[in-house]
Order: structure tokens, then sequence, then C-alpha cells
């Protein structure tokens, strides 16, 4: 007898949920069904390089059954379950599929409030499920050699750290008008902090929580969420500077740490990461590591499937959560002016 195949419903299937469903057909298509809730089907089929595919449709390309609600598709028992769709839907979705038991890969941010999160909290442990926000970047050999570095103290006292990041939501997705695209509207769960958010995820996995915040942020394209923001988080010894912008056209995502001991510069977009130690010149180096996005994801994909445990989506929902409240006070000390302490 032919063993039964699991299955994994994606809800959403816009650039995000196409490249999530793409991963795991290419990856596990063996091994599983697809299954899709789509509210709106505005996105068409997509190629690997985010171009409109007119040849097939999502359903023929993928194989896919699709439901008409999202109680029908979770009525039909999938183990997985791939929510990509609007940042201020994430939650909503995120809490249906965690009363079905269904174990969970949401897209990044948790959402755009933390109104329902001690629900959710409480129905994946209520179900033991496994919970994984979709923080990409952590799987970047980069950002692994960075944690190890400051895990281990190689720095020594941070004095400061600088994060740039830069994107141009015009040319995100040529097939839509950039308007239209929930991170350009705040009904949807929009805005700079929340859509452009990794770094902000990064800083908390290296450092925790801060003291402190400031944030100061605007619209230059006349938007109704920020699409360039400085935001300033305060540690005891140090803070950390990060300027944030998606309508900016030099594309830039960079870090860099400075300490007694040494420091660190890390640029995601030219492929280069330096490590210098004062006391110890022969330990430093330079890597030069070209690794394509839909790498990150792939490395994200299989440690779910494969290697992901229930402590970890406790992690998970610790990260959601302090992240979330990161930002939310972010855009709180944006609109008063004001610092934002943790008390």
């Amino acid at each position: 007898m032919k063993p039964s195949l699991t299955s994994c419903l994606f809800v959403g299937l816009g650039g995000a949920g196409q490249r999530h469903l793409r991963l795991f057909k290419d990856h596990y298509e063996k091994e599983m069904t697809f299954l899709a809730f789509r509210s709106k089907s505005t996105t068409p089929l997509l190629n690997s390089d985010f171009s409109v595919n007119t040849t097939e449709t999502l359903e023929t390309h993928y194989g896919l059954k699709m439901f008409d609600s999202l109680e029908n598709a979770l009525a039909a028992k999938p183990e997985y379950v791939v929510i990509s769709t609007p940042t201020s839907r994430h939650l909503p979705y995120a809490i249906d599929a965690a009363k079905s038991g269904a174990h969970i890969l949401l897209e990044k941010p948790f959402s755009d409030t933390l109104v329902g999160f001690d629900e959710f909290k409480a129905l994946v442990i209520h179900n033991k499920s496994h919970f994984m926000l979709s923080f990409q970047r952590r799987f970047h050999p980069f950002s692994q050699k960075i944690k190890s570095i400051i895990n281990q103290n190689l720095l020594g006292k941070i004095s400061k750290v600088s994060v740039q990041v830069s994107s141009y939501v015009p040319e995100w997705h040529p097939y839509e008008d950039f308007r239209d695209l929930y991170a350009c509207r705040k009904e949807l769960g929009g805005g700079v902090l929340l859509t452009e958010c990794h770094e902000i995820e990064l800083c908390y996995w290296f450092f925790g929580l801060p003291t402190s915040l400031y944030c100061t942020g605007t619209s230059v394209a006349g938007l109704d969420v920020e699409d360039t923001v400085h935001l300033i988080l305060n540690y005891d010894n140090f803070s950390i500077n990060l300027n944030l912008s998606f309508m900016h056209q030099h594309a830039k995502r960079t870090l860099s740490f400075s300490g007694e001991k040494g420091e660190i510069t890390c640029d995601f977009v030219n492929h280069a990461l330096d490590v210098t130690y004062f006391d110890n010149p022969e330990a430093s180096f330079s890597e030069r590591n070209s690794v394509a996005s839909d790498d990150l994801f792939i490395e994200q994909l299989h440690y779910f499937m494969k290697s992901f445990s229930f402590n970890e989506s406790l992690l998970y929902l610790d990260t959601a959560e302090a992240t979330m409240d990161l930002i939310m006070k972010a855009k709180k000390s944006m609109k008063e002016q004001k610092i934002q302490k943790y008390v």
C-alpha cells in the first residue's frame, strides 16, 4: 500500500507565499500534498525571479487543491500551515491554525499588534505545535558567525553598533503598483518598521531587549505609513543605531560592531564579512560568501521540517512577542516623540 502523504496548507499566495510554496514543492513534493486558501487572487503565478508566468496557473503548476474558506481548508486536517498574508491578517489566521493543532510557519513579522498574542501562545503550548517565524536571515552564515563571536565575548565590551537597511519598494513587485502593496498601506500592517524588521530581530537575537529606545520617522513618498526611520536601541553600556528605509534606490544591508577587543563589518548585499581582533591579528579574517535569498529560505525550511522541536516553538513565541513589542514601542516613540523605556 502506498503510504499516505502529509499535507501543507498555504494561506496567502502573494510573492512571499509563492516563494514558500515553490521551495516546499522543490524539496518535499514526494512527501506532501499542497492545499491553499486565498481570500483574494490578485497575484498571478510568479517565476522564481518574481516575473509573471502567463503559461500556467497556480493550481496547475503546483497541483494545488484550492478551498473557498479557511474553515473548509482546516477541516481537511493539514499537518502544516504556512501563513503569508498581509501582515494585519497574520494573527487571526494563525489563531485558527493553532486551534486545529497544525504546525505553523508564519511569515514575518508576527502581526501588526500583540492583541490576541496570549490566546495564540496558549493554543500553541496546549497543542504542542511547532511554531516558527520566518526570520530567515538568522540562517545566513554571516549572522551565525556574528552570533557566535558575540556569545563568546570575543569583541569584549561593545561600544557601538550601527545598522543600515535600504531598499526600493517600487521595484519589489514589478507586476503591481507599489502603493497597493501591503507594505505601503496602514490597514494591511505596512510601514518599514514591520516590513523590514529582519535587522530589528537580529539585534534582539544578538543582544536581547534594550533598556529604552527612541525612534523618528517619516514618509518621503507620502504614504500613510512610515517608509524611513531612525531607531536607537539603548543598552546598559552601548546603543544600536538603525536606519531603515524602503524608499532608497541604493540597496544596502550592513551591520557594524565596535568593541574594546575588535570590530565586525557585515555587508549582506555585497556578501562581505570582515572581523578584526586588535590584540590577535592572526585570528582576524575576511569572508566573501555569495548567498542567494532562496538559500536562506531553504536552510530555514529544512530546519523547520527536520530539526525543529517544541522547545524551539517556545523560543519563537518569545521572539514574536519581543520583536513586536520593540516595533510597537518604536511606533509609539515616533508618534509621541518620546523615549520609551523597558521596566
